[in-house]
Parts: structure tokens; sequence; C-alpha cells
């Protein structure tokens, strides 16, 4: 199995690898990635398009949009490729023989955000929301049915808890300057 970035470059997976551009929040996380684990950094991402131009000749497709790169796996147009954990996750659901692997590298994970608008004229509604959406309730059924990791220590079913990847590599995030990418 692929168990790095720079696996990706392997002879048995010519044309067989995908990715979401840079335009994708996972786009961007890979280009880290590239650039990280081959001695860049944000303030020098050389070696990472140097890394990607490597990669040129196993990358049979890229795109912008996750459902795109999804529909590729499960046409076994690709093979592998960064991709977002949930949506592995309903590829497995639906009987693909889908794994998740965790980068030797370390994972470059997002957070989804609750933003109040300053100023606005509904803050205890706002607030209300932002509440319910931190509740254990909430964020127990966006894990149950994303399989995501959660941002808070929800209690989650041991059948669950085993197919959310980054529960067991939380140790491996590694931290993103969004300033610095922005």
């Amino acid at each position: 199995p692929v168990a790095s970035f720079a696996d990706l470059g392997r002879g048995d997976l010519k044309g067989r690898v995908g990715m979401l551009t840079p335009e994708n929040t996972g786009g961007l996380l890979t280009m880290i990635a590239l650039a990280e684990s081959n001695g860049g950094s944000l303030d020098n991402m050389e070696p990472g398009f140097a890394a990607l131009a490597k990669l040129r000749g196993n990358i049979s497709a890229t795109t912008p949009a996750t459902v795109n790169l999804l529909q590729m796996f499960e046409q076994e147009e690709i093979w592998t490729g960064p991709y977002f954990d949930g949506r592995v996750y309903s590829m497995r659901a639906k009987g693909k023989p889908m794994v998740s692997v965790i980068p030797k590298e370390g994972l470059y994970a997002l957070y989804n955000y609750h933003v109040p608008v300053k100023g606005g004229k509904n803050r205890e509604a706002v607030l209300a929301y932002m509440n319910e959406g931190l509740s254990d309730q909430a964020v127990g059924a966006l894990v149950e049915f994303f399989r995501y990791a959660p941002c808070t220590n929800v209690p989650l079913s041991a059948a669950v808890a085993k197919e959310v990847v980054v529960l067991t590599a939380r140790d491996s995030l590694k931290p993103v300057d969004w300033a610095k990418v922005a």
C-alpha cells in the first residue's frame, strides 16, 4: 500500500494517481505536504513544485471538485491520491475496497468554523446556533455520518471510532499557518 507522499511516484502507479487542485483546500494541503516533506516550507514552496513535477507521469487527473475525484476512484480510473478520509469512508460504505492511510510524513488537516458577522442583528440566535453546533449531539451526528474527526471529545461508539482515521493519529496532525497561506 501507499505509505507516504513519496510513494505516489512509484512506477506501479503510472497514470493511476488523482489529485485535487490547489483551489480546493485538499489540493492546497497536498502542496504544503509535498513542500514540507521535501525540505521546503510555506516560505519555500519550490521543493513541493519539484516533487509535483516528478509525480507528473503518475498523475492521471486533477480536479478542484471532491465529487469528481470520488467518481474517478469509484470508476477505478485512479487508484490512489491524497483525499479526505470521510470521502474514502463513503466509498467503503458502498462496498469499495478503499483504505485510508496516514502518510508517514504526517497529516495536514483543515477545520470548519462558525464565524458570526460582527455587529449582526441577531447575536443571541447566532450564539445559540453556535452552541448547538458544538454540542455532542450535533458533532456526534456529523462524525457518525461523515466519519470526519470531531473537534471535541464527543463519545463515539467503537464501530464509528475505528473508521475515524484521525482519531488514531492526532499526534500526526501538522499545524498549518493559515494566515501565512492566505
